[in-house]
Parts: structure tokens; C-alpha cells; sequence
């Protein structure tokens, strides 16, 4: 096998080192805050629909995203040729922020002050990216049809991790600490033993035989669709951090967040979810800006102390992320009602079943048709790591003296042998 030539000596390797990061100073020079590019070309109007209304729910026109340009031969007429695709909720305002361009010259000049660049066809522009690259231009893959691409959670990001300064992101981590804390001093006084966690599991709808006044109540994003279950509950906390079924562009995600904003409008309720997704959201219902919860991730490792350490284990589901750790922060016992998992015997609609009450069970097919790599990925191992998740979430709690119980039986592993509670 031919080598790939001598090593560099340390001398060439700095004067390389000190090329690129000229080339990356003087790229600097030029770069516009808040500006997006896609490449390559658009050259049908099914291509440009698909990313054009991504665009305008993940790049909304925002302080941090001034710009977002298109390169291709289609433009948007009187006649609305290029149409919202079915499956895809359409934006609620004309996003005049997203620029159409024919001319090759004029995108080329729009590309080289970017921000950041999204490769929309990933497979045939791998020389083209690196050289991108080399000029410090910061790449992203939103292609729909990359297998291991995730285009479902780099959209999702853009706003808060590519075009959100770094200042801000720490000046939004602090204020969301001194709220939390803030809202968690105004809960716990009285001082609150039991916590209820509620899934969106089947046996949900035996909710309505039980009273959960006596304790914290935290319930998981779909229970929204039922005004009736919101009633009964009554919930302080909903956890939704889910990048396709809450902040993607289908009509499922629409619905949920159409309801989510009927739900925060009155009450105690708060909505919990991460920095990114929840700057995503506030960017098309600030309104809601005193009803969101958000925080950062603290990698794998479990937490039951939000209050000590305001960051949520990035870990499968939100039971993992957020909703054990709430409980785990105000109560000392945790009760779980709904966390049913997958059974042997219903079916396992959409990864798992459902509640009837609980989940938009005819737009499920509108999730996976805009983000068609999203269930390939969460079926080759998503259970396993969930009831991993789960198993480890409870040891370290009952490590730190907290018991869980179950309400109604369950058939995820890591909480068969869960007590049940006692009457």
C-alpha cells in the first residue's frame, strides 16, 4: 500500500496551522451574524418545499437569524406553486426572511458571509464541505434521507447552538437557574413528600379513580390533548424535550404545541425543557416566555438535585431527563402512574402504547413521513437504552434515600419489581 507521504516536520506543520487561521481571520472579516446558506442547488420544488418549510419553523426570523438563503431556478409566485408538504404543518406567518436566489454569483457572495451553512445533500458534496471548512465555515447536515445524519435533532439546534452567541446562551442558563429556583421555593413551602409522575401509558385513563392533591405533579407532554386529564391532575410540571413529536414540523408536533399554548394560558403550569428547544419555541410564542422552564444537559450521569446542579442527564425519554430528576429535587417518595412500556400483548403503536386520552394517534404517520430516519434509529435500540435509563435513574435516587412506587403494574423491566403503592 502506498504511503501518504513523509510526516510533516513541526516547522510545516505550524506554518499550515497558521494558514488556516488566516484563512479562517479574514473569513471573519466577512461573516454576517445571523445569516444561514444551503447548499447545493434546489432543482425541483419538491426539494426546495421540504427544506423551505423546515426553514421557517427552525429558523424563524429571530434576533439571532436575520437571513436564510436558497439557492435555486424556483420561486415562490402568487399562485403558492411551491406548496407545504401534506404531512407538514405549514408556518403561521410568511417568513419573508428566507431569500430565493437564481443567480449563481449573487448565492456565491451569500455563502462566503454565512454564518453557518446546511448541507441539504450530504453524499455528493464531501470535497466541497472540507473545503468549506478549511475557510472555518461552520457545516451542518439537515439531509432528510442521511441514514445516521439526524437531520430531526440538527434542525431542532440551529437557533441555540449555531446562531445563539455564546454570551447569551450563558446570560439564558443563568436566568433560567434563578427562576427555577425561585418557582422551587414557592412549591415547597409546605415542604412536599410525594411526587407524581405520570406517563402517557394505557392505564393512564384509571387516573380518574385516584386524588393527587397530596403531593408535586409532573405529567409528560401528549397528556395536553386531554383538557379533561389536565382538570383531574392538576400538574405544576410537563416535560416535553421530544425533537420530533414536540419541536419537529409535522402535524403532530403542530398539534401538541397548539394545545401545549392552551394549557400554559392559565394556571400553575409550567412546561420544562431544554435551552434549545425551548429558545425555539419562544421565538413563535413569546407569550409564553414566563410559562417555560429550560435547561442545559449535564451529559450522562443521573441527577436528583436540580436545585444543586441545574443541568438534566441527556438520557432516553423525558422520565430520564426531566421528570425523574423534578420528582427527585421536591419529594421523597416518587409514585409512578402511566409508565406502562411496551406490552406483549396490545399493540405497540408508534414504539409504544398509548393512552387514548393522551396522544394524537391519527397524525402519528405525519411525524415519521417528515422525518423519515427518526424510527429506523429509535427501533435499534431505544428500549434497551430507555429501560437502562430508568434502571439507573432509580438506583441512584434510592441510593440517596428516595423510594418509588407504582401506581398501576407495569411492563418495562426496570419497574416490574417496583412496590405497588400501598392504599
Amino acid at each position: 500500500m502506498a504511503a501518504d507521504g513523509p510526516p510533516r516536520a513541526p516547522l510545516a506543520e505550524l506554518l499550515v496551522s497558521l494558514a488556516r487561521r488566516a484563512q479562517q481571520a479574514i473569513r471573519g472579516l466577512f461573516v454576517e451574524r445571523g445569516t444561514v446558506a444551503y447548499v447545493p442547488r434546489f432543482r425541483s420544488a419538491d426539494d426546495l418545499a421540504n427544506h423551505y418549510y423546515r426553514a421557517a419553523w427552525y429558523l424563524p426570523r429571530h434576533s439571532h437569524c436575520r437571513q436564510v438563503t436558497m439557492w435555486t431556478t424556483h420561486q415562490l409566485g402568487a399562485s403558492g406553486a411551491l406548496r407545504c408538504p401534506p404531512a407538514m404543518a405549514p408556518p403561521r406567518r410568511t417568513p419573508g426572511h428566507i431569500e430565493l436566489v437564481a443567480d449563481g454569483m449573487e448565492f456565491l457572495r451569500q455563502l462566503l458571509r454565512a454564518e453557518v451553512v446546511l448541507v441539504w445533500r450530504a453524499g455528493r458534496w464531501a470535497k466541497a464541505i472540507r473545503a468549506l471548512r478549511r475557510l472555518g465555515i461552520r457545516i451542518v447536515n439537515v439531509d432528510t434521507d442521511c441514514a445516521g445524519g439526524r437531520e430531526y435533532v440538527h434542525y431542532a439546534l440551529l437557533l441555540w447552538q449555531e446562531l445563539t452567541p455564546e454570551s447569551q446562551r450563558e446570560t439564558t442558563d443563568r436566568l433560567q437557574r434563578d427562576r427555577f429556583a425561585a418557582l422551587a421555593s414557592e412549591l415547597q413551602s409546605p415542604p412536599r413528600e410525594r411526587a407524581w409522575v405520570f406517563g402517557t401509558g394505557p392505564s393512564l385513563h384509571k387516573a380518574f379513580e385516584h386524588d393527587f392533591s397530596d403531593g408535586l405533579r409532573i405529567v409528560c407532554n401528549s397528556i395536553v390533548a386531554s383538557p379533561k386529564l389536565l382538570d383531574h391532575i392538576r400538574p405544576h410540571f410537563l416535560a416535553a424535550a421530544d425533537v420530533v413529536s414536540h419541536f419537529g414540523v409535522s402535524l403532530y408536533a403542530a398539534r401538541f404545541r397548539e394545545e401545549l399554548c392552551q394549557a400554559l394560558a392559565g394556571g400553575e403550569l409550567r412546561c420544562v425543557t431544554t435551552h434549545a428547544l425551548g429558545t425555539l419555541l419562544l421565538a413563535h410564542h413569546p407569550e409564553l416566555r414566563d410559562k417555560i422552564v429550560t435547561l442545559g444537559y449535564r451529559g450522562s450521569e443521573t441527577s436528583n438535585d436540580l436545585l444543586a446542579d441545574f443541568r438534566a442527564p441527556a438520557m432516553e425519554s423525558v422520565l430520564n431527563s426531566f421528570m425523574l430528576p423534578l420528582a427527585a429535587t421536591f419529594a421523597r417518595e416518587v409514585v409512578l402512574v402511566g409508565c406502562d412500556g411496551k406490552s406483549s400483548s396490545d399493540d405497540n403503536e408508534d414504539f409504544w402504547p398509548h393512552s387514548r386520552e393522551a396522544h394524537y394517534h391519527d397524525l402519528v404517520d405525519s411525524g415519521h413521513a417528515c422525518h423519515p430516519t427518526f424510527d429506523p434509529i429509535r427501533q435499534r435500540d431505544g428500549y434497551r437504552k430507555y429501560d437502562d435509563d430508568v434502571r439507573r435513574s432509580i438506583a441512584a435516587g434510592r441510593a440517596r434515600g428516595i423510594a418509588y412506587f407504582l401506581l398501576y403494574p407495569s411492563h418495562l423491566p426496570a419497574l416490574r419489581d417496583l412496590p405497588p403503592l400501598a392504599d
